[in-house]
């Protein structure tokens, strides 16, 4: 029978025998030699660690809001400058249904920010936001304050969205916040600096959009820009069919760490 050292004796114990056999045989010997290895190793874990990517970074917190059980103070005054009645039945459905919003997220959400944020490797510029939910009529959803309309996700909408879609919808919304950094410097912007603000802010946005559906091989449908207005239609033809997102991503991965101090 082979003889097999303890399941107790460390790699680094048995390492130390072998190199010390080499050497003066001693007990000294073999310290110094276990000593090295585990210098070795834990040089070696240094290593490792300092060059963890991106997806090791905090994922933020986010937190759907809608108050209870009277709706928000911004739905029960936009009827006021929107001109549009908002449907007591509309307050009490997304009330009821404001956990289920955040489920939504909790289990699509993070999946699409590590994506963005392990390609990338800039952190998220917040530890925790908060995403209030509206249904408020002509009111679109929007990064600041960050908004999310849900009137189109309700039973009696004419064609209610899939639930998947609220965490990207919202995924969209936080990666306004995240381009900020580059927007300044941005080659790509100031190529496109004759088109609408409106389609320079999303052209980034929608690159990562497109990003996280690539890496997590996700159905495409989820951008349809086809129905929006044409400062939209025309960001998402200048990402898909003229610079292609790779070439936006790549300006995102050029912005020093530095410039981005979560809060």
């Amino acid at each position: 029978m082979i003889w097999q050292p303890p399941a107790s004796v460390s790699w680094m114990a048995r390492l130390g025998g072998l190199v010390g056999r080499g050497g003066s045989g001693t007990l000294a010997g073999h310290a110094l030699a276990v000593r090295k290895g585990f210098q070795m190793r834990l040089t070696f874990l240094l290593v490792i660690l300092s060059v963890q990517p991106a997806f090791a970074q905090e994922l933020p917190t986010i937190h759907v809001l809608y108050q209870s059980p009277n709706g928000s103070t911004f739905n029960r005054t936009c009827p006021q400058f929107t001109k549009t009645a908002i449907k007591p039945e509309w307050i009490k459905e997304t009330v009821a249904r404001r956990s289920e919003f955040q489920a939504d997220w909790d289990r699509d959400g993070p999946q699409y920010m590590r994506a963005a944020l392990s390609e990338i490797g800039l952190p998220f510029p917040y530890r925790e936001m908060q995403a209030n939910l509206t249904v408020c009529p002509n009111v679109s959803s929007m990064s600041d304050p960050l908004l999310l309309n849900v009137r189109q996700f309700l039973s009696d909408a004419d064609s209610p969205l899939p639930r998947g879609q609220f965490a990207f919808a919202l995924y969209h919304e936080l990666m306004h916040h995240y381009v900020r950094p580059v927007l300044s410097s941005s080659a790509l912007i100031t190529k496109y600096a004759g088109e609408p603000p409106q389609t320079q802010n999303h052209l980034h946005v929608m690159a990562l959009e497109k990003l996280a559906l690539v890496k997590l091989k996700r159905d495409s449908d989820l951008m349809k820009y086809t129905n929006f207005n044409a400062a939209y239609k025309r960001a998402w033809q200048i990402v898909n069919d003229i610079e292609g997102y790779e070439a936006f991503v790549k300006e995102l991965k050029a912005v020093p760490r530095s410039a981005v101090r979560p809060e």
